[in-house]
Order: structure tokens, then sequence, then C-alpha cells
């Protein structure tokens, strides 16, 4: 397409009157740090009554493996509030880690900001040591929707800027943006995916500026590989950012490889399929018949919505809504009003481990969910 056509296109968007986001810059400056130093009133009773709920749970759970789990923060479109909310949940609940679903950085970012967003955020939460998960916005973007041009940071800056300082805590490698790491006392195993490893610019039917989302062959073959070393009678919970099956709206197709293979492994069968680098595509072959463990839960953001879908393997794949109270843009019916309960989203995930019962606290907008 010429550059024609997308000028065109903001025209366009200025004489309807479509969202200043789609033809210019909208440079939404960082909040204040005023923003998380302590709790809101207007939470102090919803958020001491979900510590309780939370409480109860795992006290009537005799083997429960919980932790908090929330995404898709783009901090320029937070109110920040998710910061003392989970600063409560670790002083109040026997609850310790904390999973951050990705999607740090803006909708709408600069080469400039997508570094400044990384940085705020890791100085906003560093009190709760977050395991981080990368998000597709993490780390590239554009100033705007119809644009020829955007950022990308290459995966060696994103595991400076975001991995590097959890190397010494979990098992993966150098410059890569995936790991695990273990909790033997419950027999759980946590699998930290990048479903958004290969970030390639491509221009879209309109020449829009954006990017080409896949995985490579070395993280699918880690992740056959350390799904076949799972212990008997372990159990694993599998973090990534997108939905990995199409069971759930807001999947990559690319990223869908994780779910087959997830499937293939809980049922102890061969999967012989064909996946894509951004570049070729390649043979995927596993064989799971030897498997000892089970992948019992997927959590991930991305889509800005609450979906749940328990596959036939026993594996519960969950996506959860974003924590940014400016960005709903998924379909979630749950409206979002800053300075009020609504306006940030955490879940407190509860596995029974001797039943693989999953519970779902809600702190903020949304409801309890459980499967």
């Amino acid at each position: 397409m010429s550059k024609f056509h997308y000028e065109t296109l903001r025209a366009e968007a200025i004489a309807k009157g479509e969202a200043r986001w789609m033809y210019e810059p909208t440079d939404e400056p960082l909040p204040p740090a005023s923003a998380w130093q302590s709790l809101p009133f207007y939470y102090t009773a919803h958020v001491a009554a979900k510590n309780a709920r939370v409480q109860a749970i795992l006290s009537d759970t005799k083997c429960a493996e919980a932790f908090v789990f929330f995404a898709d923060a783009h901090v320029r479109q937070s109110a920040m509030t998710a910061v003392p909310i989970i600063r409560s949940i670790l002083e109040n609940t026997d609850v310790h880690d904390v999973i951050y679903g990705g999607d740090t950085v803006s909708a709408w970012a600069t080469d400039e900001s997508l570094v400044a967003d990384v940085e705020y955020f890791a100085r906003a939460y560093a009190f709760a040591k977050p395991y981080m998960v990368r998000g597709n916005h993490d780390m590239y973007g554009k100033a705007f929707e119809y644009t020829d041009t955007g950022a990308v940071k290459s995966n060696r800056e994103l595991y400076e800027l975001i991995f590097r300082a959890d190397a010494d805590r979990v098992i993966g490698e150098d410059g890569k943006t995936y790991y695990y790491f273990d909790h033997p006392d419950t027999k759980t195993r946590y699998i930290v995916i990048d479903t958004n490893e290969l970030l390639t610019p491509v221009w879209d039917a309109r020449g829009i500026w954006n990017c080409d989302v896949s995985i490579t062959q070395t993280q699918i073959r880690w992740f056959i590989d350390l799904l076949g070393r799972i212990p008997q009678g372990w159990g694993a919970v599998v973090c990534g950012h997108t939905p990995i099956t199409k069971q759930l709206k807001w999947a990559f197709p690319k990223a869908c490889i994780f779910g087959d293979l997830i499937e293939a492994y809980n049922r102890r069968d061969v999967l012989n399929t064909v996946s894509w680098d951004g570049v070729d595509a390649f043979p995927v072959c596993a064989d799971f018949t030897a498997a000892e463990g089970r992948v019992i839960l997927n959590v991930c953001g991305h889509g800005h919505i609450d979906d749940l879908y328990a596959s036939p393997s026993g594996c519960i794949y969950v996506e959860t809504h974003c924590e940014s109270v400016k960005n709903n843009n998924g379909g979630s019916p749950f409206p979002r009003v800053s300075g009020t309960v609504s306006e940030t989203v955490i879940d407190v995930m509860i596995l029974d481990r001797n039943t693989n019962r999953l519970r779902i606290v809600r702190y903020g907008a949304g409801e309890d969910r459980e499967a």
C-alpha cells in the first residue's frame, strides 16, 4: 500500500471523530508514584473481604497451591491501585507468589517509552518480586494506529530489562525469555512460556505497520523436553501471555502449538504437527507415551476479558481481564470506572493439589470463578 493510503485513513478518522490514538500520538504520562503508595479508601472493605475469602479457602484446602496473577497493566492506562492491593494480599494472607502476565508497556508507545514503562513497573512492584511473563507489547509498539512505523526491541534487550533480575531464582538460559521453577512441597512445576518470542514487522492490507508473532523451534524443543521431565505425580502450571487454545477467544494461532502439546502430554499421546518460526515451517514431533505428570492449569491475559475452558484432558485454561482501567477493549461485560473498586483486576488462583480443583478470587471488576 502507498503512503497516501494510510494518510487517507488518518484523514477519514479525524473526519469521523474517531479516537485520537487512531491518527496521532497520545503521549499519556506515567501515573505519579503517589498513585501506588497506599490503599484508597474505597478499596478498604472490598480488599479485606477478599483477603478473608482467600484465607478461608486456604484453610479449607489440605494441599493448596496459591498465587496472585494479574496481566495487561499497560501502565500509562492504569490507576496503579493494584500495587497496594497486592501488598495487602501478601501481608494479610498465606499467598506468597506473584505472577505478572505481561503487557506492561502502553498500547501506544515509542522507542523511549518502551523502556520508561518497564522501568516504572519494576519500581512500583519491586516489593512483590513478580515472576515476569513477556507480553506482545513487551517490547514493541507504535505511536498510533494508522502509522507505517514502529519500535521493536531485541530479545536480548528485553531479557536484560525484564528477565535478568530473576535469573538466580528460576531455571532458564541466559538471554531466553522463558523458564521454570518448582514448588517441591506441593509437587508443582511452574513453566513460563513466551508466546510472543518472535516479533516480525509487517504491513497489513491497509499499509499499516504491525508485528507478526511466532515461536522459535528452540523454545518448542525446550517445552517438549521440559514436559517430558515433569516428575511422577507432579502437576504443572503453564503461564503465558496469549491464550494457547483456540477454545479461548483471543488466541494467537501460532502460539496454539503449546496447547496442542499440553493436550498430547496429558493424553499420553504422540503429536506430529507443523509450526512456524516467522520464516519457515518446521515439523514438531513429540512422544509423550511415557509421561508421568500432568499439566493442570494454563493462565494467561492478553484479551482483556475473562474466559475459561476445561479441556477433556484435564487442563484448565484461564484467561483474565486487564489490570488497566483505560484500555478495556476485549469485550468484557464488567464496566471499569476510575475511583471505584472496578478500576483494577487482580486474581488469586488457588489450586487444590489433591483434587486439582481451581478456585479464583477476584479483586476489582468481575467475579470469582472456579473449575
